[in-house]
C-alpha cells in the first residue's frame, strides 16, 4: 500500500498533470487506433496475433514499457506517478473501447 501527502498546492498541479496526460493520450491514441485498425484489416483472414502491429508499433510498446519501468526505477515522486497514470489508464481503456468498435 502506497501512501503519500499532498497539500493543496500540489494537489492542483497534480490534477493538472492528470487532465494533461489525459488529453495528449486520448488525441494520440485516436489517431492510432484508426491507423492500426486499418493496418489490420488488410491482413489475411487468419493470422499471428503478433502481426497486428508493424514492427514500429511494436517497438514502441517495448519502448513505452521500458520508459515506465526506468522511470520507477530512478525514483520519480509516487504522487507524480499516481497522477501520470490516472491520466494513462482513462486513456488507454478509451483507445481499448475505440478498437473493439471498429
Amino acid at each position: 500500500m502506497c501512501n503519500f501527502a499532498a497539500d493543496k498546492s500540489q494537489l492542483w498541479w497534480l490534477l493538472l498533470i492528470t487532465a494533461l496526460v489525459l488529453t495528449g493520450f486520448i488525441f494520440m491514441f485516436r489517431h492510432i487506433v484508426g491507423k492500426y485498425c486499418r493496418f489490420i484489416q488488410e491482413q489475411p483472414e487468419r493470422t499471428s496475433a503478433l502481426k497486428t502491429f508493424p514492427v514500429r508499433g511494436w517497438v514502441i510498446v517495448i519502448f513505452m514499457m521500458c520508459l515506465g519501468m526506468a522511470l520507477k526505477m530512478i525514483g520519480v515522486p509516487v504522487a507524480f506517478t499516481a497522477s501520470f497514470y490516472s491520466g494513462l489508464g482513462p486513456a488507454l481503456l478509451t483507445a481499448a473501447i475505440l478498437f473493439v468498435k471498429k
